[in-house]
């Protein structure tokens, strides 16, 4: 008790985000009929941007150094639910794809996403770029070479990319936040503070009758690096609608750790791609 009493005495509660703002006019939308290529990716990046930062607002100190014992249960439950968007989303980006029957629908939807993460990368939403960018290179997606083909921006991807590499502990997402003024609206990736809350614990355990002291300190630093956005939430302005239409499709979502279904669907649209790919050789050949 004395251990985690000492850390959350170092913490301001965070501050609440308010509500967005319903916009005096409803923003110029289209009906988007359940088809993500007819919602506007600026406005489905703002979105989402809103929607994370509400959820990651919410989380508490308390909460992430519980998490360093268990990941799982109420105790946690703000920073499980942040967490798990991160999922439900790449699951949807990537049904989203698998699910067009048409090669270009499939490379226009591709494209879509990427226009959506370079929005998120604009507004400082790590999470929900870092997301779509991880889905969009899972091998289930990566292996339709024949979509990839008609994508338009696979170099803007490519660059995106950079940031997600987990190698060297995530460096390249610590270099994008440590150049982030505190004072700017963001919604973190949080991975790697969550992974070094975690090694904490290893690295510099409790002996008996003696307190880490170093234990504590590195979890106060990691968890102001995690929580220190949370004082600033984003200025867009809400759209009711578009947000309906996020929370149903990360509802109704896959979960994107069940890779049993998207192999299935992947395997299957690769073999209609060669399939037809065949066909339009054999006509070719016959002089069609």
């Amino acid at each position: 008790m004395f251990r985690l009493s000492c850390i959350f005495q170092t913490f301001a509660d965070p501050v609440r985000p308010p509500k967005g703002l319903t916009p005096k006019k409803p923003l110029k939308t289209k009906d988007h009929k359940n088809d993500v290529l007819r919602v506007d990716s600026g406005y489905l990046a703002d979105q989402l941007t809103l929607y994370e930062y509400h959820l990651y607002s919410k989380i508490t100190p308390r909460e992430c150094l519980t998490y360093v014992n268990t990941q799982s249960g109420h105790e946690v439950h703000n920073l499980v639910t942040f967490c798990s968007t991160y999922d439900k989303l790449g699951g949807w980006v990537k049904m989203s794809i698998l699910n067009q029957d048409q090669i270009t629908k499939r490379a226009n939807t591709i494209d879509h996403w990427i226009k959506v993460a370079e929005r998120c990368r604009a507004n400082f939403n790590f999470s929900s770029m870092s997301s779509i960018i991880s889905a969009l290179s899972s091998v289930v997606i990566t292996r339709l070479h024949l979509t990839w083909a008609h994508v338009g921006r696979k170099s803007q991807l490519d660059a995106l990319l950079k940031h997600n590499e987990p190698t060297g502990g995530f460096a390249g997402y610590r270099n994008l936040l440590s150049n982030v003024d505190s004072a700017v609206p963001c919604v973190p990736f949080i991975t790697m503070y969550l992974t070094d809350l975690i090694r904490t614990r290893e690295q510099f355990r409790d002996e008996p009758d003696r307190i880490s002291f170093i234990q504590l300190q590195r979890w106060h630093e990691t968890i102001s690096l995690l929580l220190k956005f949370q004082h600033r939430p984003p200025q867009h302005i809400y759209d009711e609608y578009i947000t309906a239409f996020i929370q149903t499709q990360l509802r109704d979502a896959i979960n994107s750790a069940d890779n049993s279904w998207f192999w299935a669907k992947s395997q299957d649209v690769q073999h209609i791609e060669l399939r037809n790919a065949d066909f339009r050789n054999g006509l070719e050949q016959a002089g069609f």
